[in-house]
C-alpha cells in the first residue's frame, strides 16, 4: 500500500494541480512540497478550514494565480486519505 505522504503527493499532483502542469513528466515532482505542508498540518491536527486557507493562500499569494475552484474537494480527499492511512 502506497504510504500516506505519496498518496498526498499523487492527489496534489494529479487532481489538485492548480498551474496545469501535471501532463508534463519533467514537472512530476512541483507539488511536492505542499504535500509535505499538507502532511505537517494532518499531523498537527489541523482542520479543513486551516488546510483550505493553506491550499488557497498558495494558490492566491505565493503562485500569484486565482483560485483554481478544485481545493475544497481536495481538502475532502485529503482528510479521507489521513483517515484510511490510521
Amino acid at each position: 500500500m502506497i504510504d500516506e505522504l505519496e498518496q498526498l503527493k499523487r492527489l496534489l499532483w494529479e487532481e489538485w494541480d492548480p498551474i496545469g502542469v501535471n501532463d508534463m513528466p519533467d514537472a512530476e515532482g512541483e507539488y511536492d512540497s505542499y504535500a509535505h505542508q499538507v502532511f505537517q498540518m494532518l499531523n498537527q491536527g489541523r482542520s479543513k478550514a486551516d488546510m483550505l486557507a493553506y491550499l488557497e493562500w498558495v494558490e492566491t499569494e505565493y503562485i500569484g494565480l486565482g483560485l483554481c475552484g478544485r481545493s475544497p474537494a481536495i481538502v475532502d480527499r485529503v482528510f479521507e486519505i489521513h483517515r484510511s492511512a490510521k
